[in-house]
C-alpha cells in the first residue's frame, strides 16, 4: 500500500521546515533563551501543529500531550488538565509537553483557569498554544506567551518542497505540472503533497494536466484521496460510506479518476496488486457522473468479494 507523502515526509526537525524563516529563525532562540509557554497563530495548514511537536522533541519530550480546545472547552476539563500537570510536577525524568490547537475555542471560565500555569509553569513543562484566531483569547493569556505567526507556504518554497520530493521519489514532473498543483493548493503542503502523489502514476504530462483540471481536488476535496485510501485498505463500510456521504456535492468522474490513478500508481510501481483491487479497478474503468451510481459501485465491490475481474 502506498505510503502518503506528507505522512513520509513529514519534519522531524525545525531545519527540515519549508517557509516561515524568519518565525522558525526566532523560535529557535526563544527555545534556546528557554521560553517554556508559546503561541502559535495562523491558517489551518500552515505547520503550527507539526512545529509543535517538533518543540517537543527539542526540550526532549518523547510523547507530548495534544488536546483540541474545540472538543475540549470545559473549565472542568482545563482544571483536570492543570491537576494531572500538578501530580506529575518533579517526579517525571523527561520534561513535559502540553499541546493545545484550537485554543480560540474555550470558555472563557476554562482560559482563566488555564492561567494558572501559564503564570508560574514549572521548570519541567511546556505549554505550547495553536490558534487560527489569535485576536479571540485572552489579552492575559497572550501576554504570557511567546507569540509566533505562520503563514500558508508562498509559491517559490512549495515548489521547492515539491521539487526536492521529486528528486527523492524519482518522479518526473514538469514544472508547468508543479505550478498547476501550486495552484490548486493553494499554500497547504498537504494538499500539494497529495496531488503531486495523485499524478505520479500518470506516464505524460498531458494526463497529469488531464487529471489536475477535472479530478476537482481542491480546497474541500482532499478528502478524495483519502477515500480511495481507505477504499484499497478495505476500511470498514461504515466508515467509506460516512464518507462517501460527506462528499455527495463534489464531482463523481473526479473521484473516478483519483481511484484509477491511485491504482495505477501501485501498479507502475511494482507493488503487489490483490485481486479486490484490480476489481476496484474494473468498477471504476468507466466513467460515472452521478454520485449515486459511483456509490453503487462501490458498495457492489465491497460487498461481493468474490467476484471473477473477468466477468465484470
Amino acid at each position: 500500500m502506498l505510503e502518503e507523502l506528507y505522512n513520509k515526509y513529514r519534519p522531524q526537525n525545525l531545519d527540515e521546515l519549508y517557509g516561515n524563516t524568519v518565525t522558525i529563525k526566532a523560535l529557535q532562540k526563544a527555545i534556546k533563551n528557554g521560553s517554556h509557554t508559546f503561541l502559535f497563530s495562523g491558517p489551518t495548514g500552515s505547520g503550527k501543529t507539526t512545529t509543535a511537536r517538533i518543540v517537543a522533541s527539542l526540550v526532549h519530550c518523547t510523547e507530548p500531550h495534544e488536546i483540541n480546545a474545540a472538543n475540549t472547552r470545559g473549565i472542568d476539563d482545563v482544571r483536570a488538565i492543570l491537576d494531572d500537570i500538578q501530580r506529575g510536577a518533579g517526579f517525571l525524568e523527561e520534561s513535559r509537553v502540553w499541546i493545545m490547537d484550537e485554543a480560540q475555542q474555550l470558555t472563557t471560565d476554562a482560559a482563566n483557569a488555564l492561567l494558572k500555569v501559564l503564570e508560574e509553569p514549572p521548570e519541567d513543562l511546556y505549554f505550547i498554544i495553536c490558534t487560527t484566531e489569535p485576536s479571540k483569547l485572552l489579552k492575559t493569556i497572550r501576554s504570557r506567551c511567546v507569540e509566533f505567526s505562520f503563514e500558508l507556504l508562498k509559491d517559490k518554497d512549495m515548489l521547492a518542497l515539491l521539487q526536492d520530493i521529486c528528486q527523492l521519489e524519482g518522479y518526473t514532473i514538469s514544472v508547468e505540472v508543479l505550478n498547476t498543483i501550486i495552484r490548486i493548493a493553494e499554500g497547504h503542503a498537504r494538499k500539494a503533497l497529495t496531488l503531486l502523489q495523485a499524478v505520479s502514476g500518470l506516464e505524460t504530462q498531458e494526463l497529469q494536466e488531464q487529471y489536475l483540471d477535472t479530478c476537482g481536488l481542491g480546497e474541500d476535496d482532499v478528502g478524495f484521496f483519502e477515500l480511495t485510501q481507505a477504499l484499497y485498505k478495505e476500511t470498514l463500510w461504515t466508515t467509506i460510506i460516512a464518507g462517501l456521504n460527506e462528499m455527495k456535492t463534489k464531482n463523481p468522474e473526479g473521484f473516478r479518476k483519483v481511484i484509477m490513478a491511485y491504482g495505477t500508481t501501485m501498479i507502475l510501481r511494482g507493488q503487489v496488486m490483490k485481486e479486490r483491487h484490480m476489481q476496484l479497478m474494473q468498477y471504476m474503468k468507466n466513467p460515472i457522473y452521478e454520485w449515486s451510481n459511483i456509490v453503487l459501485a462501490i458498495y457492489n465491490w465491497y460487498h461481493a468479494p468474490h467476484i471473477n475481474v473477468s466477468r465484470i
